[in-house]
């Protein structure tokens, strides 16, 4: 195969009008400017150009891109399937979706859409748009959310007629900052003379992300609306970000916000597997091999840079570059080692907030959701009430009575997850300490451990009986997982479900960078920039292919 430094066609146009995660990541990279090393001047025997640890999203991606430009790479995956948490398990013939909600980037000109273009991702998978994007119940009100911008905003200035100019103050400040990452994303794709001026002009140029970098989202809504109910409503997608408002980002949140109420949400028929397995099949149809169950012991050190990696089973892969789709806490303090780093950057990575776990139920019904009150809601998000902050600390303290909890009804969307028309597929999320009962019960016995996920999976169906009050009368199937087990299947610390927390101080240009002090080492995934999500995470993993394609191969 000929090889090539870099190709037209693996360059993605990401100057369009790009959704809110993408226009993030665009910003970030240029604002990183984080410089790869020089190519090592002698010859070395390697056995691949690059490997890449982890079958995620964000590992795929970036597999995919590299082959397809001509790179001979190698992909290593622990599980026995390809997907990280872009992935679906069967049950009885039910189809389980592990974590995806809702992708907002599936419209032509973003960001996240011409890259699922550019690796054949949309002739393979079929993506279904999501309206009403969910259901908000509160205990005084009940109420779908229009996928249509302007409807949502009419819908809450009917609610909330005293608030109306607070409301359109809100959606304003939602769109500037939207454009103003725009621009910055323009920007970061010219030369370095060219963005200096502006970045010295940066709070005259880009008021609202001047304004806004460093608030949280409880700070941006005091800013333009004061009802704590109409704010509970804006607020509603606190969990995407595993933060309540007082400690998310609030840039990050409206970016996310705005992207969703600006190009609509979609979701991929058979599951987040679809998708994944549709990246595997064209990394391997470019000349990519993909190493299943196989986990890396170490990545392999030389002169400084990232040489290669090692399995558990002893067996070593010499590669010019090392990609690493693995939580960053594991990449460099176990697989790296801390005798290899600064003691200042090992401080910095032991300082830093790892993101909320996740306590999920999944449930195969024998009932056809599309013949009751639930029929054609995506999802469902039920709130004791409209503080989330009382909301998150209680989960936080292992409290899950009249839990917040999400209710995904995905087979509404796609039949195809049930193994009947008279089925459906459910799963209820809520989030989850790490330390319950002393790390999940690590000392006791399987049986205890398996008594208390029952006791929790229980307390939150009878929460979800409140709109689909026959539910536990009607479930066939039943599966749980717990923080233990999101970090027994991804090794993700402490079963951190979005890497880094993202709040103020660890978002936007303060997040981890992909580049770090090994060279050759490149990170991918939502432990480093652009952040959490699927889409995002692909978005990460385009994003590091192109830090390995923009040095010359020798």
């Amino acid at each position: 195969m000929k090889s090539r430094a870099r190709t037209p066609s693996t360059q993605v146009n990401l100057s369009g009008r790009l959704s809110a995660a993408g226009i993030l990541s665009v910003v970030l990279f240029g604002l990183a400017l984080a410089a790869c090393s020089a190519p090592e001047k002698k010859a070395a025997p390697y056995d691949y150009d690059v490997a890449v640890i982890g079958a995620g999203g964000g590992g795929l991606a970036c597999a995919a891109t590299l082959a397809k430009a001509g790179l001979k790479v190698a992909l290593f995956e622990q599980h026995d399937k390809v997907g990280g948490f872009m992935t679906a398990f069967e049950r009885e013939g039910y189809t389980f979706e592990v974590s995806l909600h809702v992708l907002a980037e599936v419209t032509e000109g973003a960001a996240f859409y011409e890259i699922l273009k550019s690796l054949d991702v949309l002739n393979r998978v079929e993506f279904v748009r999501i309206d009403p994007l969910w259901r908000c119940v509160f205990p005084d009100d009940t109420f779908d959310v229009p996928a249509d911008r302007q409807a949502f905003r009419k819908l809450l200035a009917d609610k909330f007629p005293a608030e109306q100019e607070g409301i359109d103050k809100f959606f304003a400040t939602a769109e500037a900052v939207f454009d103003e990452v725009l621009a910055l994303g323009h920007l970061s794709q010219q030369s370095l003379l060219a963005r200096i001026p502006r970045y010295a002009l940066f709070p005259f140029l880009y008021p609202n992300v001047f304004r806004y970098r460093s608030a949280t989202l409880q700070e941006m809504l005091d800013r333009h609306v004061k009802d704590p109910r109409l704010q509970g409503i804006l607020a509603q997608l606190w969990g995407y970000l595993g933060l309540p408002p007082s400690r998310a980002s609030g840039l990050y949140y409206t970016l996310m916000w705005h992207g969703l109420h600006e190009k609509g949400g979609y979701y991929p028929k058979g599951s987040s597997q679809s998708i994944s397995n549709a990246l595997a099949g064209f990394f391997e149809e470019k000349g990519g091999q993909i190493f299943l169950n196989t986990r890396i012991d170490k990545i392999l050190l030389e002169d400084g840079r990232a040489a290669g990696v090692r399995t558990f089973e002893g067996k070593e892969y010499r590669t010019r570059f090392v990609v690493s789709n693995a939580s960053a806490l594991q990449t460099y303090l176990r697989l790296v080692g801390e005798e290899h780093l600064p003691a200042r950057f090992v401080q910095k990575l032991r300082n830093m907030e790892v993101s909320c776990s996740l306590f999920i139920v999944y449930l195969g019904l024998d009932l056809d959701l599309r013949k009751t009150d639930l029929s054609g809601v995506h999802e469902v998000f039920l709130n004791s009430g409209y503080d989330f902050e009382k909301d998150y600390q209680r989960l936080q303290a292992g409290d899950f009575d009249d839990p917040h909890i999400v209710m995904g009804l995905y087979s509404n969307l796609d039949p195809s997850l049930a193994p009947g028309e008279d089925k459906s597929v459910v799963s209820l999320v809520t989030i989850a300490p790490y330390d319950y009962r002393g790390e999940w019960m690590k000392g006791d016995k399987y049986e205890v451990y398996q008594k208390a996920k029952e006791e929790i999976a229980r307390k939150l169906i009878r929460r979800a009986e409140a709109v689909l009050p026959e539910l536990s009368d009607r479930i066939e199937v039943m599966e749980v997982g717990t923080p233990r087990t999101i970090e027994r299947y991804t090794s993700h610390d402490r079963g951190a479900v979005y890497g880094f927390a993202l709040s103020p101080e660890q978002s936007f240009n303060k997040r981890l960078k992909q580049t770090g002090p090994i060279r050759n080492l490149v990170l991918a995934g939502g432990w480093t920039f652009p952040g959490n999500g699927q889409s995002t995470a692909i978005l990460s993993g385009y994003l590091a292919a192109q830090e390995v394609l923009k040095t010359p191969r020798p």
